[in-house]
C-alpha cells in the first residue's frame, strides 16, 4: 500500500500512514518525498523549512546560488543592471534610463 504524504514533509518508511518531519529549509518535498532533503531549492528560488515547492525571488533581485531559504536571502539586483524576471539567476541588463517600467537595483524606475 502507497501512502501520498502532504507536501511540506516527508516520512522516511516506506509505507508508514505517518509523517516523520517537516522538510529542511534550503530544500523542498513535494507530495510523496521520503527524505527531509528530498530536492535541492534551485537557482533563482528560496525554500523556507517546510516547503512543498521552491518559490521565486522576487522582480529586482536575482538568486545565484541553489538552497536559499528566504527572499532576504535573494540579491537585490547590482547597481547600474536591471532584474525583471521572477527567479533571476543572474542581471537581466543594464538600466535604460528612458525605459519607467523596468526594475533597475530593485526598485521601479
Amino acid at each position: 500500500m502507497t501512502f501520498y504524504y502532504s507536501i511540506f514533509y516527508f516520512s522516511d518508511i516506506a509505507g508508514l500512514a505517518v509523517v516523520t518531519g517537516a522538510c529542511d529549509e534550503g530544500w523542498y518535498c513535494p507530495s510523496g518525498s521520503r527524505l527531509a532533503r528530498q530536492v535541492a531549492c534551485p537557482r533563482g528560488f528560496f525554500c523556507p523549512a517546510g516547503s512543498g515547492a521552491p518559490e521565486s525571488c522576487a522582480a529586482g533581485t536575482y538568486g545565484s546560488d541553489a538552497n536559499l531559504v528566504a527572499q532576504g536571502d535573494c540579491t537585490p539586483c547590482d547597481p547600474g543592471n536591471y532584474c525583471s524576471l521572477l527567479n533571476a539567476t543572474g542581471v537581466t541588463g543594464p538600466c535604460d534610463p528612458g525605459n519607467l517600467y523596468i526594475h533597475c537595483n530593485g526598485r521601479t524606475q
